[in-house]
């Protein structure tokens, strides 16, 4: 500790009085911090223009909760479908047009697929890779 001098008037000395005055120093604690594991991740995706496919046939994400964000303003109407190597549904937004859907599914590292299920439109080219790691 420091000692550190005040000066303080008494109600009836004319003359100020020195005083001793501890400072204390005072601890923060530690800020906490989420394991790397509980961390979530989110990725973009859209239509390009009014063409059968997305704007990228490749999304990276980490392992854990992944947000699928799809914006679709083209005048078509598509969806945004994950799913894993089994062909398993793992998550999807509505088939939609307009605006922005979104998401979330927990998933380990590794290769997932993600597509658009109106019919012809995945045969069209519609698709792509999310690898997770």
């Amino acid at each position: 500790m420091d000692d550190q001098l005040a000066v303080e008037k008494e109600p009836e000395a004319k003359e100020p009085v020195v005083k001793k005055v501890a400072k204390m120093k005072i601890k923060k604690p530690a800020a906490k911090k989420e394991p790397a594991a509980n961390s979530a991740s989110t990725v973009k995706l859209a239509p390009k223009g009014d063409q059968l496919m997305f704007d990228t046939d490749t999304l990276t994400a980490k392992a854990g909760e992944v947000t699928v964000d799809f914006t679709n303003d083209s005048a078509i109407s598509h969806d945004v479908v994950v799913s894993n190597s089994s062909s398993k549904v793992l998550g999807k937004t509505p088939v939609f047009y307009g605006g922005t859907k979104s998401f979330n599914v927990t998933l380990k590292p590794g290769t997932y697929t993600y597509y658009c299920s109106v019919p012809g439109h995945r045969q069209a080219g519609m698709q792509g890779t999310l690898t997770v790691n």
